[in-house]
């Protein structure tokens, strides 16, 4: 493993940890050490299969070939991503009508940030696989019709590290530090930093599914904070239902109280007498049962719920 590709992996591993304040007191004697524990560990594992050794391997080496490049994978490669794939992805986003209209918290279209993230892919692109890019400030403005600060300030909010590389290189990561969504670029004196390509590209990807993710939320909860302000509120009520029998003369009387009070009739019996059923607002019950009983000259009947 060439020394540009150790330290691109150390430096994604740093980037990973950005979230967290750095701890180590010297980092540079911290990424020494580190360094020096990758290159022991491999070499008391023997994980490097070199071409002579893949050309005359037998038939039983091939298990142990298969191991020692899982395990050296799995020591020295970070999540990646080809450009090609991540492109893809991106050009269908802005196709696509739920991302179109998205917004950000100051004002930045889902259109922007998508064009920010082609102009990422094509500096992958150009840029060998091992290498550093170093993104012009102007390239943003250019990309997003956006003047060059306010262009630059959303390249940041989107796709930067705002708080710089962490230092604190502990190995292996541990998960509940780690941010899924790591971005892609890192800014310093003034001067916009890609990480090399297969790296890059992934986290482009992971950013900006990450703002729009953000956007979506926000589109949906603007869009329920105005349908509530627009909704028409309705006031709880609570209601009481009642039972009663009444002579055939007092039908009618029965009906036109209970429509003038608002209540709902429920349901009707014909036999000896007219048992109704209703319901109205508690607070209009008493005011009614009694209305009735005085209009009915004690001749209604209730019955209880039970």
């Amino acid at each position: 493993m060439g020394s540009t590709e150790k330290d691109g992996y150390l430096y994604q591993l740093g980037l990973r940890y950005f979230q967290s304040s750095p701890t180590t007191t010297n980092p540079q004697s911290t990424l020494n050490e580190l360094t020096e524990l990758l290159k022991n560990a491999t070499g008391l594992l023997d994980l490097v299969s070199g071409t002579y050794e893949l050309m005359f391997a037998r038939g039983n080496d091939v298990l142990k070939i298969l191991r020692n490049s899982a395990i050296y994978d799995s020591v020295f490669i970070v999540t990646q991503g080809k450009v090609n794939h991540v492109r893809e992805y991106v050009e269908w986003m802005m196709r696509h009508a739920s991302f179109a209209s998205l917004r950000g918290n100051t004002g930045a279209s889902a259109d922007q940030v998508l064009s920010l993230a082609l102009l990422l892919l094509n500096a992958c692109e150009r840029t060998h696989v091992s290498e550093f890019c170093v993104i012009p400030k102007y390239a943003p403005a250019f990309a997003t019709n956006l003047n060059v600060e306010p262009a630059a300030r959303l390249l940041k909010e989107v796709f930067c590290h705002l708080e710089g590389a962490n230092q604190n290189l502990t190995f292996p990561p541990k998960d509940t530090d780690i941010d899924a969504a790591f971005r892609p670029l890192l800014f310093a004196n003034n001067t916009f930093v890609l990480q090399p390509p297969p790296i890059a590209a992934r986290a482009i990807l992971n950013a900006t599914i990450d703002w729009c993710r953000r956007g979506l939320v926000r589109a949906y909860t603007d869009c329920v904070a105005q349908a509530l302000k627009s909704a028409t509120k309705i006031p709880i009520v609570k209601v009481r239902t009642l039972h009663c029998a009444v002579p055939y003369a007092l039908e009618g009387l029965l009906r036109r109280e209970l429509d003038a009070a608002g209540g709902a009739l429920l349901s009707v019996q014909h036999g000896d007498q007219v048992k109704f059923t209703f319901s109205l607002a508690e607070t209009s019950a008493d005011a009614l049962v009694a209305h009735l009983n005085e209009a009915g000259q004690g001749r209604i009947s209730w019955q209880s719920n039970g």
